[in-house]
């Protein structure tokens, strides 16, 4: 996934959350993406206002936020283009 495209999604999550604040996927997926581009306070509360609403995915949230910034570290690479 390009830099580009995090833009972008992260404009379709804003959208979505716009619609319907009860989305918690919209706040996972916000959050994950907000970390691969370094934005951690932001991304810290979407992963907040995500388990407010779903408790029940803490194991699995805490997963994707390791997978999404040993990405980050590891910089740009072939998978996420």
């Amino acid at each position: 996934m390009s830099k580009g495209e995090i833009d972008r999604a992260i404009v379709d999550f804003n959208r979505a959350l716009e619609l319907d604040q009860s989305l918690a996927a919209a706040y996972l997926n916000r959050g994950l993406a907000l970390l691969l581009k370094g934005r951690d306070v932001e991304a810290q509360n979407d992963f907040e206002r995500c388990l407010a609403l779903e408790p029940q995915w803490s194991s699995d949230l805490g997963r994707r936020r390791e997978l999404a910034k040993c990405l980050r570290a590891r910089g740009p690479c072939d998978a996420l283009k």
